[in-house]
């Protein structure tokens, strides 16, 4: 497989993404449907076919990581070649850093499912205001999980996503760098619209504040989808003393972390 394969790949996925926004636009705009087809477009349901399509996606980044962790395990120096303690510790950081990146996207894959990140929003509130009541506070929509879990989040999947696109290389580290932030700034940034516009799902602009919140985190995880695809890619090509000498015009220069060895892929 090629970049460029992953790229089509990025653009179907975007595809079926803006599909479920237009069909949500859609009936909003023309509520002549049969309220039953609705369950295929709604993008403001938990229990609902677009909902479902983003769990699918964040469980592909989830098992696109587990690929990713198996390429990089295969590819231990079996030839005892050893560098500095400053390489071994980048090297354990990296071999580590994808089997928890794929737990956090498996944990994300559930949230969007179950909403637990809404169950843990009622703590939040009882922790934050008094009484634990949010309708009294200008987040009575949504109330105030974004301030901890949006950078408890950043926090957890930031520093792992930096060691692994520092050994894949710089593409596909901008690649999940742009992923992860629109999928939280939508999740987020754009949820906390919510509490400001009119309330009801049928009007404008309720309709619009979803459709753009839930878009862009679909938008988001196609992203962190290519970027991990390009991770996997690139740690399938190891470079050996051999081949790194006739290939060097073509193929990016190796780069040893610990006792892996990885050629980014071109």
């Amino acid at each position: 497989m090629e970049s460029k394969h992953l790229r089509y790949g990025f653009w179907a996925l975007v595809t079926v993404d803006l599909l479920f926004v237009a069909g949500h636009l859609t009936y909003n705009a023309l509520g002549k449907w049969p309220s039953a087809a609705f369950v295929f477009v709604d993008l403001d349901a938990e229990s609902a076919v677009p909902a479902w399509w983003s769990s699918v996606q964040l469980l592909m980044v989830a098992q696109l990581w587990a690929v990713a962790t198996w390429f990089a395990w295969q590819r231990v120096d079996r030839e005892g070649a050893r560098g500095g303690a400053g390489e071994r510790r980048a090297g354990w950081w990296v071999r580590w850093s994808l089997p928890a990146l794929g737990l956090m996207f498996l944990v994300l894959s559930a949230d969007e499912s179950a909403s637990l990140h809404e169950r843990m929003g009622h703590y939040v509130d009882a922790a934050l205001i008094d009484g634990g009541d949010r309708k009294a506070t200008m987040l009575s929509t949504t109330g105030f999980w974004m301030i901890l879990l949006a950078p408890l989040t950043l926090a957890v999947v930031l520093p792992p996503l930096i060691q692994v696109g520092r050994v894949a290389g710089w593409r596909w580290m901008g690649l999940l760098l742009a992923g992860l932030g629109v999928f939280i700034g939508s999740a987020a940034g754009l949820e906390v619209l919510s509490n400001f516009v009119p309330e009801g799902r049928r009007g404008f602009w309720p309709t619009v504040q979803v459709a753009s919140e839930e878009g862009g985190e679909m938008i988001g995880v196609a992203l962190l989808i290519w970027g991990a695809a390009g991770v996997a890619l690139a740690l399938s090509h190891p470079a050996t003393a051999a081949t790194t000498a006739t290939t060097a015009a073509t193929i990016a220069p190796a780069r040893r972390i610990g006792k892996l060895v990885y050629a980014p892929a071109a």
